[in-house]
C-alpha cells in the first residue's frame, strides 16, 4: 500500500497472478513435485554459475572479452565486425576496440574486402588459434578434474543432461 497526500492508505490493485506451473516428478519418488519454472530457475542457475566458472578458468593472455571473440573466430571462421559484433552481442564500437587489441598483439587479422571498402573481414591467426587452443585445454582440464570426483553415475546422468540442453539449445 502506499500512502496518499493525505496519510491515508490507497489500494492499488494487486497484480493478477499467472496460473502455477505443471509439477513435474524428479524422479526421486512421486511425492516430490516441482514446477517447470522451478525447474528452469535451477538450470538457468547452474548453467550461468558453470558458465562463469569456466569463463574463469583462463590461463592468461587475453581479457575475457578478448578471448571471447578468439574463440567466436575460431569456431566460426572468418566474420565481420558487425556480424561478430552480433554473434557475441556487443555493440560494434566494443567490438571495434577488443578487436584492436587482438590485432595488436597479432592473435587477430583484418583484411579489408576488394570489391566493398567499407567491408573489413577479421579472421584469427595461428597465434590466435594457439591461444583459443590452450584455454580450451586449460577449461576441459579443470571441468575433467571437477567429473573426476563425481561416482559413474553421476556423469552418465551428466552425460545424458548435456545432450538434452544441446537439444534445448538447438530450438
Amino acid at each position: 500500500m502506499s500512502v496518499s497526500p493525505a496519510s491515508e492508505p490507497v489500494s492499488r490493485p494487486r497484480p493478477q497472478s499467472t496460473p502455477p506451473a505443471p509439477a513435474i516428478a524428479d524422479g526421486s519418488d512421486s511425492a516430490s513435485l516441482r514446477t517447470i519454472a522451478d525447474l528452469a530457475e535451477e538450470l538457468r542457475t547452474a548453467v550461468a554459475r558453470i558458465n562463469r566458472r569456466l569463463r574463469s578458468e583462463n590461463p592468461g593472455g587475453v581479457t575475457p572479452a578478448q578471448l571471447t571473440v578468439l574463440l567466436t573466430l575460431d569456431r566460426s571462421g572468418e566474420q565481420t565486425l558487425g556480424s561478430l559484433a552480433e554473434i557475441v552481442m556487443v555493440s560494434p564500437p566494443s567490438m571495434n576496440r577488443t578487436v584492436s587489441h587482438l590485432v595488436e598483439a597479432g592473435l587477430v587479422e583484418r583484411e579489408q574486402s576488394q570489391t566493398d571498402r567499407r567491408v573489413t573481414r577479421l579472421r584469427i591467426t595461428a597465434s590466435g588459434r594457439a591461444e583459443a587452443d590452450r584455454t580450451r585445454a586449460h577449461r576441459d582440464e579443470w571441468l575433467g578434474r571437477q567429473l573426476a570426483a563425481l561416482t559413474a553415475e553421476q556423469r552418465a546422468e551428466l552425460g545424458r543432461a548435456a545432450a538434452y540442453l544441446s537439444e534445448v539449445a538447438a530450438r
